[in-house]
C-alpha cells in the first residue's frame, strides 16, 4: 500500500473522528476533548488557545502518520483492510484509550496544575459518556480508514 494512501486514510479519519468527540463534548455528554488533551501534554492552561492548537496539530499528525501505519500493519495481519474490521479495531482502541486514561492524568500538566480535573476510572469524570464516546470515536475512525484502505 503506498504511504500516501495510508496518510490519506488516516487524515480523512482523524477529521471525522476529531468531529465526533466535538459532538459529544457540545452536546456536553463528556469533557473530553482530544485537541485539548494532547495540548495539556505540554501546556499548563486548558483555556489557552494555544493548548487546543498544539493538541489539534499534534492530533492530526499522529492521526495520519502512525496510527494508520500501525492500523494497516494489522489490516494485513487480518486479511486486508475493511470498514468492518476497522470499526472493531477502532473500537478495541477506544476501549484501550479509555482505559488508559487515568494513566494519562499523571503525565497531563494541566491535571497536575490543577486546571481540570483527574479522568477516573476510564474517563467517568469528564461525563459517564466518555468510554461510549472514546469507543464510538476511535471505531469510526478505523472504520473509516478501513474503507478507504480497502478502496484504494
Amino acid at each position: 500500500m503506498p504511504l500516501f494512501a495510508i496518510v490519506w486514510a488516516g487524515f480523512v479519519s482523524v477529521i471525522l473522528a476529531a468531529a465526533v468527540f466535538w459532538a459529544f463534548r457540545a452536546l456536553r455528554l463528556t469533557e473530553f476533548s482530544p485537541s485539548i488533551h494532547l495540548g495539556c501534554l505540554f501546556l499548563r492552561n486548558p483555556g489557552h488557545p494555544a493548548t487546543e492548537t498544539t493538541g489539534f496539530l499534534l492530533l492530526v499528525v499522529l492521526g495520519s502518520s502512525i496510527i494508520p501505519i500501525v492500523y494497516e500493519r494489522i489490516f494485513g495481519l487480518l486479511g486486508g483492510p475493511s470498514w468492518a474490521v476497522g470499526l472493531g479495531l477502532g473500537a478495541i482502541h477506544g476501549l484501550v484509550a479509555s482505559a488508559l486514561l487515568p494513566a494519562f492524568g499523571t503525565i497531563s500538566a494541566c491535571i497536575r496544575a490543577g486546571a481540570i480535573p483527574a479522568p477516573g476510572a476510564m474517563g467517568t469524570k469528564w461525563g459517564w459518556l466518555t468510554p461510549f464516546a472514546m469507543v464510538v470515536g476511535h471505531g469510526l475512525y478505523g472504520a473509516v480508514c478501513g474503507a478507504i484502505l480497502d478502496n484504494l
